[in-house]
């Protein structure tokens, strides 16, 4: 993936359906805010991709529509565990919240039904893993600029005796 083109558009999905989710019960409370802006914080977004997520965590979306957007079965799967963390962070287990959830997991499941599990489930953890360390690896790149160019600084200051 080059350099500020982000994430996957499944990826970029699936955050966007968990923010959507936040949203649900008409706010979003600090608990929350903080878990999603936490993870947000890590994700090598491009400009767009993050100017989007900041007009959803202020303008709820419909879940279900957003859920509808992950076309990747291993971020749906990422999902649904971002969103029982969601659900159980602010220790306030809403009925409506609780409801998208369950209204979520229970389509996925009939999807599935009938495929091969255990082979699906295998892909998921495999898509994941890579999607993880695609997203790590990004990180560790701007990590190596940023102290590059740090002491890249640090080498002139020294030069000119500073």
């Amino acid at each position: 993936m080059g350099e500020g083109s982000g994430i996957p558009e499944s990826r970029f999905a699936m955050w966007r359906a968990v923010v959507a989710l936040a949203h649900l019960d008409g706010r979003i409370d600090p608990a929350e805010r903080s878990l999603v802006e936490g993870y947000l914080a890590h994700v090598p977004f491009s400009p767009d991709q993050a100017e989007a997520l900041g007009a959803d965590l202020a303008h709820p979306r419909d879940p279900a529509e957003a859920f509808d957007a992950i076309t990747d079965p291993a971020d749906r799967g990422e999902f649904f565990a971002f969103a029982q963390a969601m659900v159980a962070c602010d220790h306030d287990l809403d009925p409506q919240e609780m409801g998208a959830v369950e209204a979520l997991q229970a389509g996925q499941l009939a999807q599935v039904q009938g495929q091969d599990l255990p082979g699906l489930l295998h892909a998921m953890r495999e898509k994941a893993a890579s999607a993880r360390a695609a997203e790590d690896q990004t990180l560790r790149e701007e990590a190596r600029k940023a102290l590059g160019l740090g002491a890249f600084l640090r080498g002139m200051l020294r030069r000119q005796g500073r």
